[in-house]
């Protein structure tokens, strides 16, 4: 047997329930905002989204789950 099964497997069970927890914070929060009409819920929503999604993206398709809304060209420059 392969002495590197037990780390592999503990890799696998690892972002099973990362994305697990991910997945569930998403689709509690996008229920709030579906339930409240609230933008600050929906923009929870949205980040929970964002955080689920760089789970299995690789790392030059990662997004930013920051709390920015807007960003404006050349906001750096006032």
């Amino acid at each position: 047997m392969w002495k590197g099964c037990g780390k592999v497997s503990a890799e696998i069970i690892d972002i099973n329930e990362r994305a697990r927890d991910a997945w569930d914070a998403y689709v509690a929060a996008k229920e709030r905002a579906q339930a409240t009409d609230d933008f600050r819920d929906g923009l929870v929503a949205g980040r929970a989204w964002r955080t689920f999604l760089n789970l299995f993206a690789g790392p030059e398709d990662q997004m930013e789950v920051a709390p920015k809304v807007l960003e404006y060209p050349y906001s750096t420059r006032r």
